[in-house]
């Protein structure tokens, strides 16, 4: 019985490696985008400490937290944790769906210069950023000491100021972004965002009992979903700085 088990084990051996360095492979190529747009866009940044441009630093953000939150993913999902997985996932996609609408959808009107209208959008979600922190720390109140109550009373009316200050409407929400968004957005992003990643996000029995059993579905897939919130991403990124994506957009063909 020994040689059956040496020749099962070759097998297996066989199936595993060539599927483990695949992973592999998506994990560094990942990483590796990420590293050579940071180094591509470095020179045409304007981070001053004191007065930042919007754009460079919204970009250079998105680049970062999605980056993070891609290496979190893979992890999660080598370690085995496929719902704490998707959650991540579902959190990126939202970011992608937010900054296309900033950076990618057309100005409404003709006089306003490209620039101009992303800043505008930033300013949106920005506004939308000060009403969600407002109404969370009105919610809190009733929940906290007094001494803290003071605190968020004063966060409050800080962001209130900081709210009114900012001429535009707040951003849409994003249902209604997927509303304004080219295709593919709607019809394939939208489904995957609710579909795929909602049970992750608002536990329900199904998804504890698939957890408890160990059904969640298998990784499948996973991995080649934090390729493409890579590759969305980055090609945002490289785009809005005039960088050529053929090179990735070949390599994530491939991975796909």
């Amino acid at each position: 019985m020994r040689w059956l088990k040496r020749i099962g084990r070759k097998i297996w051996n066989r199936i595993v490696r060539p599927f483990g360095n695949k992973k592999m492979k998506i994990n560094a190529t990942i990483d590796r985008w990420f590293e050579e747009t940071f180094t591509r866009i470095a020179g045409k940044l304007d981070l001053t400490p004191d007065n930042p441009n919007q754009i460079d630093l919204l970009c250079v953000s998105a680049l970062k937290t999605c980056h993070d939150y891609s290496r979190a993913a893979l992890l999660l999902l080598a370690n085995g944790h496929e719902y704490p997985t998707k959650a991540l996932m579902r959190c990126q996609c939202e970011l992608i769906v937010k900054l296309t609408w900033i950076l990618r959808v057309a100005d409404d009107e003709s006089e306003q210069t490209a620039e101009d209208g992303v800043r505008e959008r930033i300013e949106r979600w920005l506004k939308s950023t000060y009403s969600q922190g407002i109404k969370l720390a009105e919610n809190f109140m009733d929940a906290v000491a007094v001494e803290e109550k003071a605190q968020l009373e004063r966060d409050a009316k800080d962001l209130n100021t900081w709210k009114e200050k900012i001429p535009f409407n707040e951003m849409p929400n994003l249902v209604q972004l997927f509303e304004v968004l080219p295709e593919p957005f709607k019809s394939e992003m939208y489904p995957i965002l609710y579909a795929r990643f909602n049970d992750a996000i608002h536990i329900d029995l199904k998804s504890m009992t698939s957890i408890y059993r160990g059904r969640e579905g298998g990784s499948a897939g996973l991995e080649k979903y934090c390729a493409a919130y890579a590759f969305n991403i980055n090609s945002l990124v490289r785009l809005n700085y005039d960088l050529k994506i053929d090179e990735i957009k070949e390599e994530y063909q491939k991975i796909m």
